[in-house]
């Protein structure tokens, strides 16, 4: 599977009503939004696959980061590759934690 074809299937799947739910917690608009029993069809489908997770993960799209931790074979990920996806998460654990002491 492709990264356009990936993509396109994420965005295919993508309901209002979830994306109402991913914005209430705290993700930002660059989302699809659609139920997680979606993230595990499609790990299914494409098993490991190292590039297509680099190529996800770049896109900055919510839903696509999730599945490229999915998909992704740590086995082939650097250093710098981790690091960055810690900072990121660290990053979105940081604004959900101060929206849950805000409201």
């Amino acid at each position: 599977m492709t990264l356009t074809q990936t993509l396109q299937q994420l965005e295919a799947a993508g309901t209002a009503e979830t994306r109402k739910t991913y914005a209430r917690h705290g993700v930002g608009p660059n989302m699809f939004s659609f139920s997680y029993s979606t993230f595990g069809k499609l790990t299914r489908a494409i098993k490991r696959d190292h590039a297509l997770a680099l190529g996800l993960w770049t896109s900055g799209n919510h839903d696509a980061r999730v599945l490229a931790t999915m998909i992704a074979d740590l086995a082939q990920a650097t250093a710098a590759l981790l690091y960055l996806q810690y900072s990121v998460a660290a990053d979105a654990l940081a604004y959900d934690r101060t929206l849950n002491a805000v409201y």
